[in-house]
C-alpha cells in the first residue's frame, strides 16, 4: 500500500520532516549471495558423535516500550499483466512509519557479511528474505521469486538506517511459476486475475560450537506482509499447455 500524499502529510504533522526515498537495490538477476559456512563442526576423532539442535525465538528490541511502525508495499510490476512461465520483475518498498530510525539490511553479498568470532566456534549474521505469492482464489501459491540482503551491526557499511516518514526499494525478479515441487504446487489460471503478495522475512542467524554440540539459531526481527495487489494472468507465450 503506497501512502498518499494526504497520509504523509498527517504523518509529519506540518512539520519539517519530508518524505523521501532513502536507498534503491537492484537484486534481479540473482545479484545477491547466501555466505558459506566458515564454522566446521570438530572432527570424528575429537567428537564420533556430535549432537545437532535448532533454537528458535525473537530479537528482543533495545527499547520493548518503544514499537517500531513498519509495513512494505508493492510500488511496482513488470509487466502489468503476467504471463505462465515468463519472467516478471517486483519493486518492493518499505516504508517507516514511526517516529524513530530503524535499521535494514543493505549488503547483496552475505560473504562480506558473515563474522566469525575469534575462537572460530560462532559465525553469524542477519538476513532479509523477499518472497512473492500469488492467489487466484484457491490458496497462494509461492512463486519462484526471490531476493536477499544481509548485514550485521560490526560491519557498518551493510545496513542502512531508514528515518522517520521515508523509505527503500528493492527490485527481485522471478518467473510465474511455483517455486515449490510436487503436489505442495498449484495450478494457474490463464485468462484470470490474482492477488500478488510480497513478504519480507528478516531474522538473526547463528551457528554455534560448543564441545560436542552444534547449533543453528533462527532469531526472527521482522515479518512483514504487503497488501495484495491485483494483477492479470495470460496464458504461456510458448503455449505449451501449462495450466
Amino acid at each position: 500500500m503506497n501512502l498518499s500524499p494526504l497520509a504523509l502529510a498527517i504523518l509529519t504533522l506540518g512539520g519539517v520532516c519530508t518524505a523521501q526515498q532513502v536507498g534503491s537495490r537492484d537484486l534481479t538477476n540473482r545479484q545477491w549471495r547466501v555466505p558459506a559456512n566458515r564454522v566446521h563442526p570438530p572432527s570424528k576423532e575429537v567428537c564420533p558423535v556430535v549432537i545437532a539442535s535448532n533454537s528458535y525465538g525473537a530479537v528482543v528490541p533495545a527499547d520493548p516500550h518503544e514499537k517500531e511502525h513498519v509495513q512494505i508495499s508493492i510500488a511496482n510490476v513488470l509487466p502489468t499483466q503476467l504471463q505462465i512461465g515468463d519472467r516478471f520483475e517486483l519493486v518492493i518498498r518499505f516504508t517507516n512509519l514511526g517516529k524513530s530510525t530503524v535499521r535494514v539490511p543493505w549488503e547483496p553479498d552475505g560473504e562480506r557479511v558473515q563474522q566469525v568470532s575469534a575462537d572460530g566456534k560462532e559465525e553469524g549474521y542477519e538476513v532479509v528474505d523477499l518472497s512473492v505469492d500469488l492467489d487466484q482464489g484457491k490458496g497462494p501459491i509461492d512463486l519462484k521469486a526471490a531476493g536477499a540482503l544481509f548485514d550485521d551491526p560490526r560491519v557498518p557499511s551493510s545496513f542502512l538506517d531508514v528515518p522517520p516518514v521515508a523509505w527503500v526499494e528493492a527490485k527481485i525478479s522471478g518467473t510465474l511459476e511455483c517455486g515449490l515441487s510436487g503436489p505442495l504446487c498449484g495450478k494457474f489460471r490463464a485468462g484470470t486475475a490474482g492477488k500478488l503478495t510480497a513478504r519480507w522475512y528478516q531474522r538473526r542467524l547463528v551457528h554455534r560450537i560448543s564441545s560436542c554440540n552444534e547449533d543453528y539459531g533462527n532469531f526472527v526481527v521482522r515479518e512483514l506482509e504487503s497488501d495484495p495487489i491485483v494483477v492479470m494472468v495470460n496464458g504461456p507465450s510458448d503455449e505449451r499447455g501449462r495450466e
